[in-house]
């Protein structure tokens, strides 16, 4: 992590003026320890970094939500949710050949769920997977303490994988009445709406997630996607001229060591 810092104390030095010394932000990531440029950005209460791909609060008079490090989205279904580590495992058995096929990544519980029931139809022919299967299972379903902030957080998301938008929405509702700015919440919603084919609207709530965090990336490519299929041309412009302003770190200073 030190090397993101030490480019960080490169550019500054080679900064000669005021008007420069007051454009760059750099910031350390709370959960990572990285440095990440946020020059090109507005200040928001929020930032993303991408080496860590997690969502921090970091403006001064807020208090961040318990566990805030643990949630990012998962690699599945791409929801902002609390994705934990999931091993796949399936055995086979030909007649001249047998072997074993594992697969790990960062899923929510409801596609731990769901995957836990593929692997154990997977490997119910041969007993030696039976046995993973269960023990995912098992984990799958096991009651997570939910934090106080992003209590409800799954059920909703899985409200709004299923299409069922009033219900999503109220329970993101709930959520964002305890938690001051969420822009993994706005993204979550942002998407439903995308998947429902309704840009316009997923625009509009994807502006409300980069106010909460300028920097966050998924929500700007989302956005960027959104503008397209809406027309909204004028803005999609100015969306991609500030992604293509110069950062005086470079881009090195926001990808890690």
């Amino acid at each position: 992590m030190h090397r993101t810092r030490l480019r960080a104390e490169r550019t500054r030095a080679q900064l000669t003026t005021p008007q420069e010394h007051a454009r760059l932000r750099h910031i350390v990531c709370p959960a990572c320890s990285v440095t990440v440029d946020l020059t090109r950005f507005p200040k928001t209460p929020q930032m993303f970094c991408p080496y860590c791909e997690t969502l921090s609060t970091i403006q001064s008079n807020l208090v961040p939500p318990e566990n805030e490090a643990v949630f990012r989205l998962c690699e599945n279904c791409g929801m902002f949710s609390r994705p934990r580590t999931f091993t796949s495992f399936y055995f086979y058995y030909l007649v001249v050949h047998s072997g074993i096929h594992t697969h790990s990544s960062k899923r929510c519980r409801g596609c731990r769920r769901s995957a836990s029931w593929r692997m154990l139809a997977g490997n119910l022919f041969f007993i030696v997977g039976v046995i993973p299967a269960i023990i995912q299972l098992t984990r799958a379903y096991r009651k997570d303490r939910d934090t106080d902030a992003y209590r409800g957080l799954e059920p909703a998301n899985q409200w709004a994988r299923r299409g069922q938008l009033s219900k999503a929405i109220e329970g993101y509702r709930e959520i964002l009445q305890r938690v001051p700015c969420a822009a993994g919440i706005y993204y979550n919603l942002g998407m439903a709406l995308y998947r429902q084919q309704d840009p316009t609207h997923a625009a509009s709530v994807l502006e409300l997630a980069l106010e909460d965090c300028a920097n966050y990336i998924p929500a700007r490519q989302l956005l960027e996607t959104c503008y397209q299929q809406s027309g909204q041309i004028v803005k999609l412009e100015t969306l991609q001229s500030h992604r293509q302003l110069p950062s005086l770190a470079g881009p090195a200073s926001q990808l890690g060591p």
